[in-house]
């Protein structure tokens, strides 16, 4: 009988709203207390007192969704995670030396930005350790031309005074495409890649089983596994997790070897983390 009840009172809970809403139409300038009066004076007060708990729940509900996406860190875009990576120099792999100034970069991510970067870019060979880059027929100061390749990083306008300058490299620079529909055609084509990650399945246990049946099980399910080449600069610029990782990596070494040199074929790669089922590896 008590759950009778209660089920019945529940779905009294449900249809107050539209009840409600369907008295609020009849006026442009209803009274919601009194139709709340209309509605709940032949209520027992138990049930009042439960419909109470139910608003008061719902408010508690909602303070709390409030606090908790006010708490919650703002989630950074995608142009401003590459930018951070090129502003900070992070797993650079190229140094460009443009009217006297160094200028450290990810041959990745402008090659596939900019067609210009990579015609150019082609003709150098991988040890080079400075290029000297030039613009035919256009010199920039030093301001002007970070502008330019924060332009080519992220496709939006920084500094104002660059639209003249683009509209004088449309025809050398090209137009520049979404940012996440090169960097998705820069993963899937595996250019310049500097960072496998691998991930292998765990050995399956195989209880009261003989050693030798063990043994192939777990070299069996050791050989599953799936293997992705990255790039380093992309997974720091967005994720906490492996910015830590490589930075660990790379804390001792000198500001030369941190750019990570970038390798096209499958050599074997040096292992910077590895756990049961998930490795990371650097090439050097």
């Amino acid at each position: 009988m008590e759950i009778h009840n209660r089920h019945k009172r529940f779905i009294r809970f449900g249809t107050i709203r539209r009840k409600l809403a369907k008295s609020l139409k009849t006026g442009k300038h209803s009274d919601y207390r009194k139709h709340m009066r209309e509605l709940l004076q032949k209520w027992p007060v138990k049930e009042i007192q439960d419909l109470l708990r139910q608003y008061e729940g719902l408010e508690a509900i909602k303070k709390l969704s409030i606090l908790s996406d006010a708490a919650q860190p703002e989630i950074s875009s995608l142009e401003s995670d590459i930018l951070s990576v090129l502003d900070n120099n992070v797993c650079t792999d190229l140094v460009i030396d443009y009217n006297g100034h160094l200028y450290s970069l990810h041959k990745g991510i402008v090659s596939c930005r900019c067609k210009f970067f990579a015609k150019y870019l082609s003709a150098f060979k991988q040890d080079n350790d400075v290029i000297k880059f030039e613009i035919p027929g256009l010199v920039l100061d030093e301001q002007t031309f970070s502008s330019l390749l924060r332009y080519i990083y992220t496709g939006q306008i920084y500094d104002y005074q660059l639209d003249g300058v683009l509209s004088e490299l449309a025809d050398k620079f090209g137009t520049l495409n979404e940012l996440t529909h090169d960097l998705k055609t820069l993963l899937d084509s595996e250019n310049h890649t500097d960072v496998v990650l691998v991930y292998l399945q765990e050995p399956r246990k195989t209880h009261n089983a003989p050693s030798f049946v063990s043994a192939f099980a777990g070299q069996s399910s050791l050989d599953t596994k799936l293997e992705v080449r990255c790039h380093s600069a992309l997974l720091c610029a967005r994720s906490v997790f492996f910015r830590s990782l490589i930075k660990r990596k790379l804390g001792r070494t000198s500001k030369h070897e941190r750019r990570l040199s970038y390798n096209n074929k499958r050599e074997n790669p040096t292992a910077v983390f590895c756990t049961s089922c998930f490795n990371l590896y650097l090439h050097k």
